[in-house]
């Protein structure tokens, strides 16, 4: 029977109907679909391999291909139809041994990438920049006008309060006594924009957006320890770790004698650009510390004014402190510094926006430009990957980590990369190293931690807002190496079912065996 003559029964066969018989109407509709597909799936070029699955049992139909029916219908049977719709999803497995493509889902589609973003910025700084670049922090002294210690930041995220001790050790040491210093921090490596472009504006003041600075300490971020007081009706007693005079506790919530009816919150008086935190809300008297992490502005202030605070610890007398260009005539006495595999590891294990967004400038530093601006890092990302085999026309990069919406990425070009760096028997074993361990460490700690894919699934989360998605490599049950994909989004609720998915694929992609 011909389409076209279906379609004509079936009508004849509805205009007999009055519109009130419900039942009657959906089992037409239902014949109407299946006579369609039948029809469809024997004419010429139609492929096999795509699923149609039943009208009647209310799942959608899922487009995907694969060369292997076993793997295919597992995926397919993942993909629950309460979950898609309303979201979507993108998908490519590929066999990084032979090329052979496993499986396929909307591959070419374009997806907010979220943190897998990192999958395009780690690859591109190993091959730019080498695995042992060093961000290098450098201070020294200048005495030919006044006597000025000075901090040059060249964008190391990794610096903590106990590199800042050891500094002002050798700089006790060193530095002629009966002086007063004054402090100079110098952050003209980079441009003044301390954020990515596309981040929101409502993000402030979370301390995984923090403001990107060439003098970075402490992720530029404070924690907030809050305690109640000592009986109900007083204020909450409030500390910053580490002490700054750069930030200040505003507002400090209130004791209550038993129950609470007002939560804790924290802020910050982000719209001004001022470190004043505040935190409303109550505890009760006898209610253990709660602590809170929170972002500071002016991140080149906060440096220098610990650094301060150390140097008087160790009996430096420190005068004013500020951000200046340092003087050409500075004597280095002593340097900080974190290799670039270090802060791959830190940025991929932890999806650490701050390491990759400094690293993207110090891509753009790389050719020379001062100060160094997103946009030259980014144009030095597309070269690169293009450099690597990667089509890069169907991509919109706008930042390294991943916190813009303006990315997008499809499952496609990620596994182009993931290919592109295990064919670099120098540089992939850092690069594969850095990715977070299924079970064990990172991200990943406590997802996938029983099954095949726990302690051998290597991959990339990322997470924002009605957006997951999950890219890297795993060996299969035949100890052959696949690189996939998964990005989902349009997300209406919370994230963990479509996690869950997820991970029940990387299960599957680790038990697969070829001679199943």
């Amino acid at each position: 029977m011909s389409i076209k003559l279906a379609f004509a029964c079936i009508l004849s066969t509805i205009r007999r109907f009055n519109t009130s018989d419900i039942g009657l109407l959906l089992h037409i509709r239902i014949i109407l679909f299946s006579t369609i597909v039948f029809a469809g799936a024997t004419l010429p070029g139609c492929q096999p391999s795509i699923r149609y699955a039943s009208v009647e049992s209310g799942i959608t139909n899922v487009h995907s291909v694969s060369s292997i029916p076993v793997l295919q219908s597992r995926i397919d049977s993942l993909l629950l139809p309460e979950l898609f719709p309303p979201a979507t999803a993108g998908i490519k497995i590929v066999s990084l041994e032979t090329g052979e493509s496993l499986y396929e889902l909307n591959p070419r589609n374009l997806f907010t990438p979220a943190s897998n973003q990192k999958l395009l910025t780690s690859a591109t700084a190993l091959k730019i920049l080498g695995g042992h670049f060093e961000f290098a922090t450098s201070a020294g002294i200048d005495t030919s006008d006044t006597a000025t210690i000075c901090v040059v930041g060249h964008g190391d995220p990794l610096i903590k309060t106990s590199d800042l001790d050891s500094l002002a050790s050798v700089f006790a040491r060193t530095l002629p006594s009966g002086r007063r210093w004054t402090i100079l921090g110098d952050t003209s490596f980079f441009d003044d924009a301390y954020w990515g472009k596309g981040w929101m504006w409502d993000d402030e003041p979370d301390p995984t957006i923090p403001y990107i600075s060439s003098l970075s300490v402490n992720g530029n971020s404070v924690t907030v320890h809050v305690s109640p007081g000592d009986s109900a009706f007083l204020p909450l007693t409030a500390t910053i770790d580490p002490p700054t005079t750069i930030a200040r506790i505003g507002e400090s919530g209130t004791t209550v004698a038993d129950s609470v009816r007002d939560p804790l919150s924290f802020t910050r008086h982000w719209k001004e650009g001022a470190n004043v935190i505040d935190i409303s809300g109550e505890m009760r008297v006898h209610d253990s510390q709660k602590i809170e992490t929170i972002s500071i502005a002016n991140p080149g202030l906060y440096f220098v004014d610990l650094l301060a605070a150390r140097l008087r610890f160790n009996a430096v007398d420190i005068g004013t402190t500020g951000l200046r260009r340092a003087p050409p005539a500075m004597q280095e006495l002593a340097s900080i510094s974190h290799s670039l595999d270090s802060v791959i590891v830190r940025m991929n294990k932890e999806s650490d926006n701050l390491s990759a967004e400094c690293i993207v400038k110090c891509m753009a530093a790389f050719s020379g430009e001062t100060p160094a601006r997103f946009e030259t890092g980014i144009r030095f990302m597309k070269r690169t990957l293009q450099s690597m085999g990667v089509d890069t026309t169907n991509m919109v990069l706008a930042d390294g980590s991943g916190v813009s919406r303006y990315n997008l990425l499809s499952p496609e070009t990620i596994v182009s990369v993931l290919n592109a760096m295990y064919r670099d028997s120098v540089l992939f074993p850092l690069y594969y190293s850095s990715l977070p361990v299924a079970g064990k460490d990172g991200t990943l700690t406590n997802r996938m931690a029983t099954g095949p894919a726990t302690n051998n699934l290597r991959a990339k989360t990322g997470t924002v807002s009605g957006v997951s998605a999950f890219s890297g490599y795993v060996r299969s049950a035949d100890g052959e190496m696949l690189g996939f994909s998964i990005m989902m989004q349009g997300i209406p609720g919370k994230v963990r079912p479509y996690r869950r998915i997820q991970d029940s694929l990387g299960n599957v992609l680790a038990g697969f065996s070829r001679k199943e």
